[in-house]
């Protein structure tokens, strides 16, 4: 017998989905064991070998989203003016290979014949919910950004931002426009990128573009920061190809935009979304401290004598810890906006922009009360609480 395909996973897939391989053809000799070898794209170098028996009915199943998603990781674009390539394994490709081995005896040596059959897939990590079925739904995003974010956004002039999009054979962006308006919906620039990877989908790295749209990307770009660095902008459109994936971004109001908070976070199809909350940001800190008690008297003394000391001190600090913790509040939201923002609280990473960059946080709620009475609930909104991840130093 040899070892062959019941069925496959689709591709591109999410590492975040349930990527299974079902086999048949084990040899009934004893010992016998499917091997599975995740190899690199090329099927030269073997990244890891699981090897199990079949089950009572002879086939051979395989679950490998887990080990796949450890070798993807997040491309940090968060402030590029121009279009880039996935540069830090956002995506990538494999070469999964089955064969069997099996012995003459129950404890002879054994006989290993790999490779029999192979699967090439591209996964990046993007998220499937059990309920909607094992492989990502990756044709849900033809021809459109890869987020689930609303068409019309607020930002302010210094937020950044990104789009992303998955080149495939019969899906990639051509071009890429940027439009932007005055408050009477006149033109007041527009600008065609170039270099969109348009058709690359051959080249591992080109398969995942990312898209500048945040007024600051625009700003540190040559030919639209002059545009934006002025007032009378209000807002400017974004669009792949003739109308894909359009989105509209809206100057947000000075007169609310006190000190809000921009967040970037890995949305559920393994990019980065971003969202300001606009209103006022709070922060509260908590010290935790370890003490020792000391006693006036002072025992050590070094020649003998034990003068009255009234600065001798008993109680003493000998670490004190201290956490920031912040709360950011959004506006009130839509149904569609809140449906999506419940990403960022369900988000493995998230950053804070700050001072010109991005820092990383943890989301502290533990909760998130979504919208679920359309008629009584109008609107919406949210408290977004925060630590930052790298913790401040004790104080000694």
């Amino acid at each position: 017998m040899a070892v062959s395909f019941i069925s496959t996973p689709t591709t591109p897939n999410g590492t975040q989905a349930t990527i299974v391989y079902s086999l048949t053809g084990l040899s009934l000799e004893p010992q016998a064991k499917y091997i599975c070898d995740v190899k690199d794209e090329t099927g030269t170098t073997q990244l890891v070998r699981i090897k199990q028996p079949s089950n009572e009915n002879n086939f051979g199943v395989f679950e490998i989203s887990d080990i796949l998603h450890d070798y993807t990781d997040w491309d940090e674009v968060w402030t590029t003016p121009t279009i880039v390539s996935s540069s830090n394994d956002n995506t990538k490709t494999f070469s999964i290979e089955f064969g069997e081995e099996f012995g003459t005896s129950p404890s002879s040596s054994l006989i290993v014949s790999e490779s029999q059959v192979k699967n090439v897939i591209t996964v990046y990590p993007a998220v499937e919910e059990l309920v909607s079925g094992l492989n990502w739904q990756s044709g849900s995003y033809y021809n459109d950004f890869l987020s689930n974010s609303p068409a019309t956004q607020s930002v302010r002039l210094e937020d950044y931002g990104t789009l992303s999009h998955f080149n495939l054979e019969d899906s990639f962006v051509e071009n890429y426009r940027v439009t932007i308006f005055d408050e009477s919906n006149s033109i007041l620039a527009q600008k065609f990128f170039t270099n969109t990877y348009s058709g690359s989908n051959d080249v591992e790295a080109s398969r995942l573009v990312h898209y500048p749209y945040g007024p600051q990307n625009f700003i540190n770009e040559v030919s639209l920061g002059p545009i934006f660095s002025n007032t009378n902008w209000s807002y400017y459109t974004v669009v792949a190809n003739q109308n894909e994936g359009d989105r509209r971004f809206e100057r947000l109001n000075s007169c609310i935009e006190e000190n809000g908070t921009r967040f970037a976070f890995i949305n559920k199809v393994g990019t980065w979304d971003y969202y300001t909350a606009n209103l006022t940001k709070v922060e509260t800190q908590t010290y935790n401290q370890d003490t020792f008690e000391q006693e006036f008297v002072n025992y050590s003394t070094t020649n003998g004598s034990v003068a009255f000391d009234k600065a001798r001190r008993g109680t003493t600090i000998y670490n004190k810890t201290i956490q920031k913790n912040f709360g950011a509040q959004t506006d009130w939201l839509t149904t569609e906006e809140s449906d999506w923002l419940l990403e960022l609280f369900q988000s493995p990473s998230v950053y804070v922009q700050y001072e010109g960059g991005f820092v990383p946080v943890i989301i502290t709620n533990t909760t998130a009360e979504r919208k679920t009475n359309p008629r009584g609930q109008k609107l919406f909104t949210h408290r977004i609480n925060y630590q930052y991840a790298n913790k401040p130093k004790s104080r000694r």
